[in-house]
């Protein structure tokens, strides 16, 4: 049992004055893992990595330090799930490249994509058991006591979330429990900083969260103006 908090994505050039204080872009990753012993990669949702550079990832990461990747929207977006046995393949590849810095496997389902039992089971059933799944379900028709149990069945994790707009399900379907802080603003997303009552509320739900046996990842997504490092360094103070 362990918990991770990161943030989503490490390379920002508006972190410098909270986090890289003028350090080069490549030399971002190794300031950021002295830092956080985590980080979802966001950078995945766009462009899928070689399979030589998960293979790098395992080398330079320090040891304990969980890599937690966002599915390709090729897979979720373009493809909407369907057909996904290519992306399947190559998401296992990329984590038998990662081995003992695996985090989680972050699958973002478009806001306009309702609810397909069968095709988000089949995908899940693709997956080996050493590929945990994190779903996060934008559109309200997925969020359901069926829904809820198709996952528990496959072994994959309901995303919780925080933010403009998204339901705040306090549901543990996995062995981990998945948080994703998109900003505590009312009106938009990514945007705003959690005030200290606001993370105190969460560190209390992590550690009910732990109490029951599980672990827990936790990631910040309101990156502008550097509020997901002083948040995610704040949360990590309260526990």
């Amino acid at each position: 049992m362990g918990t991770w908090i990161g943030t989503s994505g490490w390379s920002y050039d508006h972190w410098n004055e909270v986090l890289y204080h003028g350090c080069s872009p490549g030399a971002r990753l190794a300031r950021y893992v002295e830092a956080f012993d985590t980080v979802e990669l966001n950078a995945s949702f766009y462009r899928w990595p070689r399979d030589a550079t998960f293979t790098s990832w395992q080398r330079r990461l320090p040891a304990g330090f969980r890599l937690t990747v966002k599915a390709p929207r090729a897979l979720t977006h373009a493809r909407r799930l369907h057909e996904p046995e290519y992306w399947a393949g190559r998401i296992t590849a990329a984590w038998d490249r990662l081995y003992d810095k695996r985090g989680m496997l972050l699958v973002q389902l478009p806001p306009d994509l309702e609810r397909d039992d069968a095709r988000l089971d089949h995908f899940l059933g693709l997956l080996p058991w050493w590929v945990p799944a994190a779903v996060e379900f934008r559109h309200p028709s997925w969020v359901c006591h069926d829904v809820f149990a198709l996952l528990e069945r496959r072994r994959a994790s309901y995303v919780v979330m925080s933010g403009a707009g998204l339901p705040c399900v306090l549901r543990a379907t996995g062995q981990a429990v998945y948080v994703r802080l998109h900003g505590p603003d009312d009106h938009w997303l990514y945007g705003g900083s959690y005030t200290d009552d606001d993370l105190r509320w969460w560190a209390d739900r992590i550690r009910e969260w732990e109490a029951q046996g599980r672990d827990v990842y936790a990631y910040f997504n309101n990156d502008g103006d550097g509020n997901a490092v002083r948040d995610a360094r704040t949360l990590r103070s309260f526990l």
